[in-house]
C-alpha cells in the first residue's frame, strides 16, 4: 500500500485523541501490496564432534576367546548350581516333616531326584546310570532265577510225590501220606543213565536207603520209588500201612516177610511212621 492511500484513510486525518502524537498508532498493522516474506531458514545442526584419530587395533588369540566364552559359561553354570542346591535344600527341608501325605512324599521324591540329576556332572552321570543300570539288571537276573528255581522246586515236587502215589497205589496202602511221609525225604529228582553210566537225557526219582542184606548187614542202595515201597510192604512193621487179601490170625502180618532183609530208618522217619501209625 503507497502511503497516499495510507494518508487517505480517516484515521489518518482524525484529530489526535491521545496526549501523545504517536500514542494512536499503538496497535497499528500495516498492510503491504506483496506477501509475506519467507521464515528464516532453521540453525544448523551441531556439527559432530571431531573423531579421535584411530589407535591400533587389539587383537585376542583363539585361546583368549574361548577362555573369555568359558569363563562366562562358568559363571552362569555356578548360578545355576547355586539356584537348584536352594531348591533341593528346601526340598530335603520338606522331606523332614511328618505331617506329608503319601501323595506329597512322592511328588518331593521326585522332584529331589530330578534337581540330584541336574547338580550332577557328567561323568557323575555316566557313573549313576551305570549303577541304575546294574542294579535294573541284577533286580532282573534275580526275578529270572526266582521264576527258574521255583519252577524247578514245583517239577521235583510233582514229580517225586506222582511216583509215590503211584507206587503206594499200586501196592495198596491204605493212606498215600503216610508213605510220603516215609518215602520223600530220601528221594530226589536225578538224571537218568544207562548202563554204561552215560546220561540220556531224562530224569527219574530214585529213593537211597540202606537195606538189609542176607548177611544182616545195612547197605546203601539207590532203588526205584516202587521197588522201595515194594519193600516196605515186605517188611512186618509197615504191614499196617498197606492192605492185604491173605488171612491173618498167626502172629505173622499179612502181606509181609518176617525175618526178611529189612530198611534201616533215620529218626525223622521213624518219628514220621510213628504218627501215622497212631493216628489210626
Amino acid at each position: 500500500m503507497s502511503i497516499d492511500k495510507i494518508k487517505e484513510h480517516p484515521a489518518w486525518n482524525a484529530p489526535p485523541q491521545f496526549s501523545d502524537p504517536g500514542q494512536h498508532l499503538i496497535g497499528f498493522k500495516p498492510v503491504y501490496n506483496h506477501p509475506d516474506p519467507p521464515p528464516d531458514p532453521p540453525p544448523d545442526p551441531p556439527k559432530d564432534p571431531p573423531t579421535p584419530p584411530a589407535g591400533p587395533e587389539k587383537k585376542f588369540t583363539q585361546v583368549q576367546l574361548d577362555s573369555a566364552i568359558k569363563e562366562r559359561l562358568d559363571a552362569k553354570d555356578t548360578a545355576h548350581r547355586e539356584e537348584l542346591q536352594k531348591q533341593l535344600t528346601v526340598i530335603e527341608d520338606l522331606q523332614k516333616k511328618t505331617n506329608l501325605t503319601a501323595d506329597e512324599k512322592k511328588d518331593l521324591a521326585t522332584r529331589g531326584e530330578e534337581l540330584e540329576a541336574a547338580l550332577m556332572t557328567e561323568k557323575e552321570k555316566g557313573v549313576k546310570d551305570r549303577e541304575r543300570l546294574e542294579k535294573d539288571n541284577k533286580k532282573e537276573k534275580q526275578q529270572l532265577t526266582d521264576e527258574r528255581d521255583g519252577w524247578k522246586t514245583r517239577y521235583v515236587s510233582q514229580s517225586i510225590d506222582n511216583d509215590i502215589v503211584g507206587a503206594a497205589v499200586k501196592h495198596k496202602a491204605w493212606n498215600t501220606e503216610q508213605i510220603k511221609a516215609i518215602v520223600r525225604p530220601n528221594a530226589e529228582l536225578v538224571e537218568e543213565k544207562d548202563e554204561k553210566l552215560n546220561t540220556t537225557g531224562k530224569f527219574v526219582v530214585r529213593v537211597k536207603a540202606m537195606i538189609k542184606g542176607e548177611d544182616d548187614k545195612f547197605e546203601e542202595k539207590e532203588l526205584t520209588v516202587d521197588e522201595y515201597v515194594e519193600h516196605l510192604s515186605t517188611l512186618e512193621e509197615y504191614a499196617n500201612l498197606f492192605r492185604s487179601e491173605r488171612p491173618g490170625g498167626t502172629g505173622w502180618r499179612p502181606g509181609t516177610q518176617k525175618g526178611s532183609g529189612g530198611v534201616k530208618l533215620t529218626s525223622k522217619e521213624k518219628i514220621a511212621a510213628g504218627l501215622k501209625q497212631g493216628s489210626r
